[in-house]
């Protein structure tokens, strides 16, 4: 039995050439025990078709695009 109440998080993803990879992990993050505030995800310049695979994800995420500047650009980007 949980006593107080339930965590509040949100999760930021950093996608570069993610295209077969991040359906596996959105799908994840938004089916944890519990549920994050908000998932973010930033494409990071990805080439690969990442971005027509978050298309299907649009209503569930915040999708945020840039030029590819690294993991670290990309997650910055995403918290802000």
């Amino acid at each position: 039995m949980r006593v107080g109440p339930l965590p509040t998080f949100s999760i930021v993803i950093a996608a570069y050439q993610a295209a077969q990879t991040i359906a596996e992990a959105l799908d994840s993050a938004l089916t944890q025990t519990y549920p994050a505030a908000e998932v973010i995800v930033c494409d990071d310049g990805s080439t690969d078709g990442t971005a027509q695979v978050l298309e299907g994800f649009r209503s569930l995420i915040t999708y945020v695009h840039q030029e590819n500047q690294g993991e670290a650009a990309a997650k910055n980007a995403a918290v802000r």
